[in-house]
């Protein structure tokens, strides 16, 4: 009977195990259909937060700042909104900018957005933030993609596509 008993405590641990640790959210438009790459001024809806990537400009950089020769920045605007109801977490380090070349890059430091960082911090439900995030990418670029990960640490695949060029 002890026997019995220890095999389903085991079994119903391993069940409870597996759905905490599943992942059942799915990326949709704002009509729920379900869909994982987006163009500009589209609005992505994972886990009742909205990411939206409303402008996308390109920068030779300033007086004090410029890119590398042959490169230029592509300063994107991404407005996040909190429509769940607990608060989240963001940072501009979660997203990551993919080249023609198949080069995954992270945001460049540079001091062309220092007013309009995205940077990092929380919201609250209901809450919504709009900030700029750079990338140096190269002028010969023929396609960019900017992917939204939820977990940067550990999935190896966005979860949010963006197509920017």
């Amino acid at each position: 009977m002890k026997r019995v008993l220890s095999i389903i405590i085991c079994v119903l641990s391993l069940s409870f195990l597996v759905g905490c640790t599943s992942d059942s959210s799915e990326v949709t438009d704002i009509n729920g259909n379900a869909k994982s790459s987006f163009n500009v001024n589209e609005t992505a809806v994972y886990e009742d937060v909205h990411y939206t990537v409303t402008n996308v400009e390109y920068s030779n950089g300033d007086e004090y700042d410029n890119p590398a020769d042959g490169n230029n920045y592509v300063v994107v605007t991404v407005k996040i909104e909190n429509k769940s109801d607990e608060k989240i977490s963001y940072n501009a380090l979660d997203w990551q900018m993919i080249n023609s070349d198949g080069q995954e890059d992270s945001e460049t430091f540079t001091t062309i957005d220092s007013d309009t960082n995205l940077n990092s911090g929380d919201l609250v439900a209901g809450g919504t933030k709009t900030g700029t995030i750079v990338f140096e990418e190269s002028k010969d670029a023929t396609s960019l993609k900017l992917n939204y990960y939820s977990n940067v640490l550990f999935d190896d695949e966005g979860t949010i596509e963006f197509i920017i060029k």
